[in-house]
């Protein structure tokens, strides 16, 4: 990792519980990211599940947001979670790009808005689609809304 400009550092990462930590965990915040894999302590990194990066505000320690990046595959009428409910969870709303392959080997993809409460089709060639919702309680699950094919799908995620 090579060193840039400015105010950022070289890191060596560091496995703590189930968070990689890139920094010294006693430097100021602005020093510190956690990537938060959720899979729990001692789980690979390389393992299948979701990525997080706790997002603080300048001048403070209070997370703000986070970032995370998220895969789907063979999904269809059963609703995966994307991001769960509880300490993952999207209080106010997200921005999600993503990018869908179908079964018939269709690809679509896009960047959307999505508010607590609200859904977007990610995918949508008349017959098929694939929905991604962001519900009341803060949890993200994608769903086959619409046809018969499977789904594989990456998405990175940004929300509060």
């Amino acid at each position: 990792m090579a060193n840039w400009p400015g105010t950022l550092h070289t890191f060596t990462p560091k496995i703590v519980g189930d968070t990689i930590v890139i920094g010294d965990v006693n430097a100021p915040h602005e020093e510190i990211i956690a990537l938060e894999t959720g899979l729990g302590a001692g789980t690979p990194v390389t393992s299948k599940g979701g990525l997080r990066l706790t997002i603080q505000g300048v001048g403070t320690s209070t997370d703000i947001g986070y970032s995370g990046e998220v895969a789907i595959s063979a999904a269809a009428g059963t609703p995966v979670t994307l991001i769960p409910g509880g300490d993952w969870d999207v209080a106010k709303g997200m921005i999600i790009a993503g990018l869908i392959s179908a079964s018939d080997g269709q690809v679509q993809g896009g960047t959307s808005v999505v508010l607590n409460g609200e859904s977007v089709v990610l995918f949508d060639d008349g017959t098929n689609s694939y929905t991604v919702t962001c519900n009341a309680g803060g949890d993200v699950t994608g769903v086959r809304t619409g046809g018969a094919l499977t789904y594989d799908g990456i998405f990175r995620i940004l929300w509060f």
